[in-house]
């Protein structure tokens, strides 16, 4: 029952950890830029780290059953690892090493986030067998991303 992971990916994305990157201004007309955000990014990156990482590390390790009691599996959790290794380059990308190093919780905070967005949406995929669900949750969660973001601020 993968499903019952959402609630968490909706967390994960009001942490931070999939804040998406910031667009040129030449993108117009502004939906451009929510279709990248809230659509196109997703799917590239489920692409990447849960099908393509995940898959890779998967062949010389197991991965969990759909209806087995053990949630982590190594593939699972060193894809996530990547996964918070991209946020964490991404933030380094977007601000300087002498602001992450005066006040580090507020800038890893994201790569925190990611961390665990990783496992939310690594479980999902081993329980569902498929790329699609955790490309929906992660969706879901850049929206809650954003919708807090908007709310806040």
């Amino acid at each position: 029952i993968w499903w019952v992971f959402l609630p968490l990916a909706a967390l994960c994305g009001m942490v931070g950890g999939i804040a998406p990157p910031s667009l040129p201004p030449e993108i117009t007309p502004a939906w451009g830029a929510w279709l990248i955000g809230l659509v196109m990014m997703p799917i590239v990156l489920e692409l990447l780290f849960r099908s393509l990482v995940h898959g890779l590390l998967a062949q010389s390790a197991r991965i969990s059953r759909p209806k087995s009691p053990i949630l982590l599996s190594w593939p699972l959790v060193g894809a996530s690892l990547l996964f918070a290794g991209y946020a964490l380059w991404h933030t380094a990308s977007v601000v300087s090493l002498a602001l992450i190093l005066e006040r580090p919780l507020s800038h890893l905070q994201p790569v925190f986030g990611a961390f665990l967005l990783g496992l939310v949406l690594g479980v999902v995929r081993e329980r569902s067998q498929s790329i699609i669900p955790p490309m929906i949750f992660h969706m879901i969660a850049v929206g809650t991303m954003l919708a807090a973001t908007h709310i806040a601020f």
